[in-house]
């Protein structure tokens, strides 16, 4: 069902895309969860990401679909050079860039974590462990997402910023 919405979500840019020539090139990202039984799937395209907060700690789930993820895979950046690198938005995998794409899918059990999808416009602002302690320590977790995308705000969050919280 969810690579059945990726590519329902894909042909509709796409073709909007085909349909209008000053949208030639558009597309979009998507990180998407569902929770079923206890497995947490997550589907993703591009540089949006899930995170997987627990007792351990922070995960990351999904792989960035850019450039610069993969220089840092091959050894060729840090992340902490990655951070700053010039060319850190540049993707290799969109929704409606291209006729068809491929969503990675990721499979997790969980028992009572949470679980944050969010856009670049976050990640790019806040460290992993910084979200982790704005999760698991916020006053009230009801504020949790307005907490975090503040603190996006006023880091200068040049992007979109969008954050979802749930609990798993």
């Amino acid at each position: 069902a969810m690579r059945a919405a990726c590519d329902a979500a894909n042909q509709a840019v796409y073709g909007r895309a085909c349909a209008d020539p000053e949208l030639r090139g558009m597309g979009t990202t998507i990180v998407a969860a569902c929770v079923r039984h206890g497995r947490l799937t997550v589907l993703h395209v591009g540089d949006s990401r899930a995170y997987h907060f627990s007792s351990h700690g922070v995960d990351l789930i999904t792989r960035d679909h850019s450039i610069v993820a993969f220089m840092v895979e091959r050894g060729e950046l840090t992340q902490e050079q990655a951070k700053n690198h010039p060319g850190k938005n540049v993707i290799t995998r969109a929704v409606g860039t291209e006729e068809e794409v491929e969503g990675d899918l990721y499979h997790l059990t969980v028992r009572r974590d949470d679980c944050l999808l969010c856009s670049d416009g976050l990640s790019n602002e806040m460290a992993d462990q910084e979200m982790l302690f704005e999760v698991a320590h916020g006053v009230r977790r009801s504020d949790c997402c307005r907490r975090l995308l503040n603190i996006a705000k006023n880091r200068g969050a040049p992007d979109n910023v969008t954050v979802v919280l749930a609990q798993c």
